[in-house]
């Protein structure tokens, strides 16, 4: 059965204000750094990794605790591992979502990112956990109470499956249910769910 395709939060902690630093308070400094996010934002959408990462480089090379880059080296990271089923970009990119956890525990967008990650490498009880963990920390984030009943409902269907293996005998409700959930469109499509949130307060 395919793996259960959840989506994963883009944020760059943009703000409007000087939240991110002091060298971002000229306001010609901060357009120019907002332009050069969202350029390689798009460069990560459009699968140009090659160009996104030699920016990325580039920038964490001049301001390597710049929370902004990092999140989006992740990001970038995180997007060539699953297109490329490459289990080594995968780790990486686990590793700088849970340095960002760490560092910004108050976010809830890096544990739905960890989260997407531990479930296509599946280890489908850590995804919960972090989960319950992005919705601990902001209860009205949408997006991982989706996700969260969206593997709920996986591991249900997997769960169904299971038992119709196991026997011939009593298997009509089971099949019924399996059904059911097969019919439920909540295998969404590869692509990253695209957001831009402000959050106040984050420094590098």
């Amino acid at each position: 059965m395919q793996r259960l395709l959840l989506k994963i939060l883009l944020y760059f902690f943009l703000s409007n204000f000087a939240l991110i630093g002091a060298s971002y308070s000229n306001p010609q400094a901060d357009g120019g750094q907002s332009r050069a996010l969202m350029q390689t934002r798009e460069l990560i959408e459009l699968g140009k990794y090659e160009e996104a990462d030699a920016i990325i480089i580039v920038q964490l090379n001049k301001k390597p605790r710049d929370a902004q880059w990092r999140y989006l080296e992740a990001l970038l990271k995180a997007e060539m591992g699953l297109s490329m089923k490459n289990k080594d970009i995968l780790d990486t990119a686990v590793f700088l979502f849970e340095r960002l956890s760490e560092e910004f525990p108050e976010l809830p967008e890096p544990y739905n990112n960890l989260a997407v990650l531990y479930d296509k490498m599946g280890q489908e009880q850590k995804a919960i956990k972090s989960f319950k963990l992005a919705i601990l920390n902001n209860p009205d984030y949408k997006l991982a109470y989706e996700n969260l009943a969206d593997l709920y409902l996986f591991l249900a269907r997997e769960t169904y499956l299971e038992g119709l293996t196991k026997g011939r005998n009593n298997n009509d409700r089971l099949e019924a249910k399996s059904n059911f959930l097969k019919n439920i469109p909540f295998f969404s499509s590869k692509s990253l769910d695209l957001e831009i949130l402000k959050k106040e307060g984050v420094a590098k």
